[in-house]
């Protein structure tokens, strides 16, 4: 999906999530963290606040600037790209699963908490299909009018 924040590194700022509680049984999380860097952290354990797959990337949002960014699965190995260049890989060594009696929640956290400040376009969820296994050229769209 393409992403622009109006205010990235403010405070946490979730795109996606799906919780049980608030500080563990996280099985989706997307966000901007408060250093201003997009994760993915993704889980199972309703125990503790462990992660079995977290993957944080290095390069910095800039506000009011669009991403291309991608989190696949293929297997156990999760992929996280921003504008079609890899930025991180992890292997999970035992694979989340997601709950079906949990909502997905997209643009706050599951709770209506920690909104996310800015603009979603083109999100897509598919399921038994991975949409690049290699670096891509993300396509040029023109800019989403804000007002839209």
């Amino acid at each position: 999906f393409k992403v622009l924040f109006n205010a990235p590194g403010a405070v946490n700022q979730y795109l996606i999530s799906q919780r049980i509680g608030f500080n563990f049984g996280s099985l989706v999380v997307v966000y901007v963290g408060a250093e201003g860097r997009i994760a993915a952290l993704l889980d199972g354990n309703t125990a503790d606040a462990s992660f079995l797959v977290d993957i944080r990337g290095t390069q910095s949002i800039v506000a009011d600037t669009w991403y291309d960014y991608e989190l696949t699965r293929a297997g156990a190995v999760f992929t996280h790209r921003i504008d079609g260049v890899l930025i991180a890989t992890v292997t999970a060594t035992t694979v989340p699963l997601a709950n079906a009696g949990v909502d997905l929640h997209i643009g706050a956290l599951s709770d209506g908490t920690n909104n996310f400040l800015g603009y979603l376009k083109d999100l897509q969820i598919l399921k038994g299909a991975v949409m690049h296994t290699a670096d891509f050229i993300p396509p040029q769209d023109p800019p989403c009018d804000r007002a839209q």
